[in-house]
């Protein structure tokens, strides 16, 4: 989707690496229509030797090609994949892309130069299909030259969590 996570956190690596005056593009295998203004189709995206990637992967994209070249400098961001069965009835789009990018992950974790996973759950999930090494970069959610939040005297913080009871959404920690 154009809000979701990965693509929101696509969107601020972008201002940031911007910001710090490296040229960037965004390529999506496949996107939300009112992302057209802001990204490429992945099928455009030839790299160059100086290039670097940084591939915010959640299931089957189209980029296994572009991994297998040599000159492609690929970080992985791994945010997981929904599992399939989540889109039954609902998307038989996202059920074929999840089954088939989480049966991908094998073969493509070799291909990558560093691999940055959002947190502990799921660099252990790669690690497990054999990624050696690989690091946790929480989940980037906001402009970091803000500053943390400032708590309110008068009352209790309210915390609200969305998302779907998995283990890897990490709500234990949250409570």
């Amino acid at each position: 989707g154009f809000h979701d996570a990965i693509a929101r956190e696509a969107f601020l690596f972008a201002d940031l690496l911007k910001a710090a005056g490296a040229g960037t593009a965004l390529f999506a295998g496949r996107a939300h229509p009112r992302a057209a203004a802001v990204s490429r189709p992945l099928a455009g995206f030839v790299p160059r030797e100086w290039d670097a990637v940084i591939h915010h992967y959640s299931g089957a994209d189209g980029m296994l090609p572009l991994l297998q070249r040599r000159e492609t400098k690929a970080i992985l961001r791994y945010h997981n994949i929904t599992p399939h069965h989540f889109f039954f009835g609902i998307n038989p789009d996202l059920v074929a892309g999840n089954q088939e990018g989480r049966a991908r992950l094998p073969e493509l974790l070799p291909l990558y130069h560093e691999v940055w996973a959002d947190s502990q759950f799921n660099l252990d999930e790669l690690r497990a299909l054999g990624l050696q090494g690989g690091r946790v970069l929480p989940y980037v959610s906001a402009d970091p030259s803000a500053g943390p939040l400032t708590p309110d005297e008068e009352r209790p913080p309210v915390i609200l969590a969305v998302g779907r009871l998995a283990p890897s959404k990490g709500l234990p920690f949250l409570l």
